[in-house]
């Protein structure tokens, strides 16, 4: 004997779909989906540090102890130095840099990096072993804004 579905043998009216099956992906009959905490037609959603329900300060306050808040020259070692010098640079965001050396009299001596890179701490290395001993600059320029400071090679 047929069902009210009008299967042979079968169960009859199917949830509150009637004779229809769920559709797949679905949870109910009128199109909702398990949200992340497994509600059907939940608003739980995952955050962007895939957090069910957060508000992503459970991944910020990890984050902030290794993407620096500003871009910016951080140290300049040894300084004064003989004859190279480490510059380290932290940067808040990914972004176009220059590193660039200049001489007492404001010229450009040496490009010493430049490119795309992406947020953290970098570190470049100058070699003034052609240059003679005397005070230096060095810039950084991002974006709109630069950063000079001192350094002094001692022969």
């Amino acid at each position: 004997m047929n069902d009210v579905c009008d299967v042979c043998d079968g169960p009859g009216l199917i949830y509150e779909c009637g004779c229809a099956d769920i559709p797949e992906g679905d949870c109910d009959c009128v199109g909702n989906i398990f949200d992340c905490a497994g509600e059907c037609g939940g608003i739980a959603a995952l955050d962007n540090c895939d957090v069910c329900g957060g508000d992503g300060s459970s991944c910020m306050d990890i984050l902030s102890n290794y993407l620096p808040e500003s871009t910016k020259i951080t140290n300049l070692f040894p300084n004064p130095f003989n004859p190279s010098i480490n510059i380290k640079y932290e940067l808040s965001i990914p972004t176009l840099i220059q590193l660039e050396i200049y001489n007492i009299n404001g010229q450009i001596i040496d490009l010493i990096d430049e490119g795309y890179r992406m947020s953290g701490k970098h570190i470049a290395h100058w070699d003034g072993s052609n240059f003679p001993s005397g005070i230096y600059f060095v810039m950084m320029k991002h974006q709109s804004e630069k950063q000079i400071l001192k350094i002094v090679l001692i022969k």
